[in-house]
């Protein structure tokens, strides 16, 4: 649902001037905010494959941005963090997804060791070392 919900996002956002976008990621930052306010939690029971979620418990806030809406919100308060963090997404003209095992085989084409991989519901975070 979440690339569902971004495709059609970024048909609108790719075509907006920098600030307009810059507006928008603005009032992403502040739905995330306002969802992590809630500071509650939500369990899921059981896996649901077809959404890809898996059974356990969330953060509400966290729970819509990995699942169904890009709309980050930094856990230490950082508006500017956020709203790069969604600009970032929404705005350049082209976006792509990748599997972990592409990110790894990138590193070792080039011969980069990987210092850091993470791989969490909304993406992989990845350093390397040459």
């Amino acid at each position: 649902m979440r690339e569902f919900a971004d495709d059609y996002i970024r048909q609108f956002t790719t075509n907006m001037t920098e600030n307009e976008c810059m507006e928008f990621s603005k009032d992403m930052a502040y739905l995330g905010k306002a969802l992590s306010k809630l500071k509650k939690k939500i369990t899921i029971p059981r896996d649901i494959p077809i959404l890809q979620i898996k059974a356990g418990t969330y953060d509400v806030q966290r729970f819509i941005y990995w699942y169904f809406l890009k709309c980050f919100w930094a856990e230490d308060d950082d508006l500017q963090r956020s709203i790069g963090v969604n600009y970032d997404w929404y705005y350049p003209k082209f976006a792509y997804r990748h599997t972990p095992d592409e990110v790894r085989k990138w590193f070792k084409d080039i011969n980069v060791s990987i210092t850091h991989f993470k791989e969490v519901e909304s993406g992989i975070s990845v350093n390397g070392k040459k």
